[in-house]
């Protein structure tokens, strides 16, 4: 079997089996909780694994190495290390670049990133859990720059640099200072912002993820299909929104993502949205790569939707997705149009011919359903197509009598 076809098929049967309850809203903010599906395999969360005492998350080595822990799992059964936790201690505070199930009584080197700049001595010699995962904009963000050396350098690093300037721009807008530009210190000043908005979308009965809207905006969505370890981290998850909420002011919405003011707080709409969501996810590029713990790290992309899973015997544990913003289209676009400039350089007249028969084919099914943003991408593509035909018109020419003329329709991207 294809792997992809394999991982696909899982992911929609995932998919098809997702249940929406009611949302609720307060403020810039609306929640659409999940219900199911719900899995019975069997691990507990990071945070009952330090309160058992169990659980030890340490440097790798005396001197340390900012992105590499070590995660020594005592507890006699599996621990989820789920992406966006943050952990302090050690000689810096961290927050975990994906989601890792470790196995039992086993020692697993785990990826991370650093949240706290300006320190790098012990404090004391391991790790302990936070009260929150790390916002969901650095989150986004942190997830971007590991699906690309992910895929480039097999690396599950993120970009560094990136996250601390993440954090600086959260002190600017918070007006805070932290002395080791810990992450923790300034989001404090907005703490009861926090706390009061959070306390505002309790948990549901048997609730295994989130869907979150802020200004109107289809924002991401996390699911854990385990829903008491969901439930353990249900309060950690919703923090990484808020903050969010918190900071974005009245952004403007109105695109296949947005729920229109007029129907904001109608559950059909958000239910549709996130539907729309999770099929630009499955519908784009996949990326198996082997975890650092137990399972597959599925990596999801589209134009305007990127995420992630962890599966774990033919079983998602957790899945992440996020809607893209600027700076990540702005990339992914970059990278799209040279692949398929070198792509297209590899191949022989054949094989360009049979490259636009389907394209045109994909085009004509396709092109209705699209977006305008996506039919501008499309059309971008074509342009280029062009120009490549027409760089390589003169062998074309000659194999094909001519009959592999462009014919003014966008190809569909991959």
């Amino acid at each position: 079997m294809n792997y992809n076809k394999e991982i696909q098929a899982i992911l929609r049967a995932f998919a098809g089996a997702l249940h929406t309850g009611k949302p609720s809203a307060y403020a810039n903010m609306i929640v659409l909780p999940v219900m199911e599906p719900a899995y019975d395999l069997d691990y507990i969360s990071s945070d009952e694994g330090f309160e058992r005492g169990c659980l030890t998350i340490k440097e790798v080595s005396e001197s340390g190495s900012v992105p590499r822990l070590s995660a020594v799992n005592q507890c006699g059964q599996h621990v989820l290390l789920a992406e966006g936790e943050e952990i302090k201690g050690a000689k810096q505070n961290r927050t975990l670049n994906t989601s890792i199930l470790l196995p039992a009584d086993k020692e697993t080197v785990i990826p991370v990133s650093c949240t706290e700049r300006g320190r790098w001595s012990y404090r004391k010699k391991d790790f302990s859990p936070t009260d929150s995962w790390v916002p969901a904009e650095l989150r986004r963000k942190k997830i971007f720059h590991v699906t690309k050396n992910l895929i480039g350098k097999d690396s599950y690093r993120s970009n560094q640099s990136a996250v601390w300037h993440t954090i600086d721009n959260y002190s600017e807008r918070l007006g805070t200072r932290s002395r080791t530009s810990a992450l923790r210190d300034v989001l404090g000043s907005a703490g009861k912002r926090i706390e009061r908005m959070t306390e505002a979308f309790p948990l549901g009965k048997g609730q295994t993820g989130v869907v979150v809207f802020i200004n109107g905006r289809l924002t991401g969505a996390d699911i854990i299909t385990n829903p008491r370890v969901f439930a353990r981290l249900y309060p950690k998850i919703l923090k990484s929104y808020v903050v969010d909420a918190v900071l974005k002011g009245g952004d403007k919405s109105g695109g296949l993502l947005d729920l229109h003011t007029e129907v904001r707080y109608r559950a059909g709409e958000a239910r549709k949205k996130f539907s729309v969501m999770l099929e630009l996810a499955l519908t784009g590029r996949l990326f198996v790569a082997k975890s650092p713990g137990l399972g597959r790290d599925v990596r999801m992309e589209s134009t305007q939707v990127s995420g992630f899973a962890l599966e774990v015997d033919g079983r998602v544990v957790h899945m992440n997705l996020f809607r893209n913003d600027n700076d990540e289209e702005t990339e992914r676009h970059g990278r799209d149009e040279a692949q398929y400039r070198r792509d297209w350089e590899s191949f022989d007249a054949e094989t360009r011919r049979a490259e636009r028969e389907r394209l045109k084919k994909r085009w004509e099914r396709l092109r209705g359903e699209k977006t305008e943003e996506e039919r501008k991408r499309e059309d971008e593509l074509w342009k280029l197509l062009d120009e490549l035909n027409k760089k390589n018109r003169g062998e074309d020419r000659q194999e094909d009598g001519g009959c592999g003329q462009d014919n003014g329709n966008g190809p569909e991207e991959e």
